[in-house]
């Protein structure tokens, strides 16, 4: 082809972060500890992140936190790493997607948004921690299921997302 670098055309479509990143491709969809993999990205290659925390997230009062006697003292958190599950309490969650926000924050573009899936009445100590990242508040979604969820104590059928822009 009189030597010109073959391309494949542009797709909306999923692919790799190489194809989203080179332009090959719309978006891409990561089950992954989100500093790490975050930490594997350029800055500002990302219109938005997307969260959905299944740790400390309201499934447990804070009276039932400490009576599992926390994330660090807990016998399977040893065994397993430094967090599992619902054994971590809400400082500690805090403190978790702050440091995500920050990591969110280097790679949103000007205007990007940074969605969390969270409990309503995590809602007052997430919404402040997320805005120290340099991230707005926007608003509150709700996310009707119409129907309960399954589990221990049949999920509620409402789940809330909280919404932060800004980017850099």
């Amino acid at each position: 082809m009189d030597g010109q670098e073959l391309r494949a055309p542009l797709s909306n479509g999923e692919g790799s972060i190489a194809d989203v990143l080179a332009g090959r491709a719309g978006w891409h969809l990561s089950t992954a500890e989100a500093l790490a993999f975050s930490a594997s990205l350029p800055d500002r290659c990302a219109h938005a992140v997307w969260l959905d925390p299944p740790y400390c997230s309201g499934g447990y009062t804070e009276a039932a936190k400490r009576q599992m006697r926390g994330m660090l003292r807990h016998t399977a958190v040893r065994k397993l790493g430094w967090f599992i599950n619902d054994h971590m309490g809400t400082a500690g969650l805090v403190w978790l997607l702050r440091a995500v926000a920050l990591e969110a924050r280097r790679i949103l573009v000007d205007g990007g948004s940074l969605g969390v899936f969270c409990d309503w009445r995590m809602i007052p100590a997430l919404a402040p921690a997320l805005e120290s990242s340099g991230l707005r508040w926007q608003t509150m979604l709700v996310w009707d299921k119409e129907q309960p969820g399954l589990g221990r104590a049949q999920a509620p059928p409402a789940d809330q997302l909280g919404l932060f822009g800004g980017g850099k």
